[in-house]
């Protein structure tokens, strides 16, 4: 699978949540993209607490090689977009760069949660349903990232609910988004599905994995068994992206993905 037709399509270096911030080691000076105030205020305290010394949000309008050198101490920038990190390219490398995206069920921030919820119960890695569904519920009324984790870790205790799954829209184009399901969720999975796949079919493991997010052997074995249409996957990925850079209604979002696969 030609990765010039299908990449572009691909937001694989799309800027991680905060919440990932869990997960890596991060590096001295960071920078934050967009706005909410919860995420920046977890940064704040997240990066206080690893480097020992308070560290506070700094807004620019414009963050340039001069806001990094020369600094001995941590510093947190927040800018509104991407555009305006006009960093050098050694600079570059040594700034830490996160997304204030909203963090919603299906996402890589919520999952995020749940993971360090669980590994801080010292339990087990719960089934992918599971972690879903945690996710999901913490997304709903999610106000402190802490308070996310606790949450995350007080709903693992408890009951699942049984594990729904869908049709994909190239098994059944009709039926693939359920009329109960909250679209917005079902076209993130949607595309994060088509994303796994992409690198599935060319078995780039180490790829996939700079996306922050986690892919289980059996579950990228699987995609990789999967033969689709390559103009279909580019088409679809493509109004995936748009309606996510864009915010647009889901549902007319759901309609182009259900065309694009009615074709024969």
């Amino acid at each position: 699978m030609g990765k010039d037709k299908l990449r572009p399509g691909i937001r694989a270096t799309e800027y991680p949540t905060t919440p990932l911030l869990l997960e890596k080691t991060p590096k001295k000076h960071n920078v934050l993209i967009g706005e909410d105030a919860m995420q920046t205020r977890f940064a704040e305290q997240f990066l206080s607490a690893h480097h020992h010394i308070k560290v506070t949000c700094e807004p620019v309008e414009t963050l340039n090689d001069s806001h990094i050198l020369g600094q001995e101490e941590p510093k947190l920038y927040r800018v509104d977009r991407s555009s305006q990190i006009d960093l050098s390219p050694n600079i570059r490398s040594q700034v830490g760069v996160w997304s204030l995206d909203i963090i919603e069920k299906g996402s890589a921030g919520a999952n995020a949660i749940v993971r360090k919820a669980y590994q801080l119960m010292n339990m087990p890695k719960p089934p992918r349903h599971t972690i879903d569904y945690v996710a999901a519920e913490v997304a709903k009324s999610l106000y402190d990232i802490k308070a996310g984790i606790w949450q995350a870790a007080w709903l693992l205790t408890g009951p699942t609910p049984e594990r729904r799954t869908w049709p994909s829209p190239w098994e059944n184009y009709i039926t693939w988004l359920p009329q109960d399901e909250d679209p917005t969720y079902r076209l993130n999975t949607l595309y994060w599905t088509l994303v796994e796949y992409v690198f599935a079919a060319e078995n780039d493991d180490k790829g996939f994995r700079k996306t922050g997010r986690t892919l289980r052997p059996s579950e990228f074995k699987y995609l990789s068994s999967l033969v689709l249409p390559k103009s279909r996957v580019f088409e679809s990925i493509s109004a995936l992206s748009a309606w996510r850079e864009h915010k647009a209604d889901p549902y007319v979002c759901a309609l182009k993905i259900a065309k694009i696969w009615e074709r024969q």
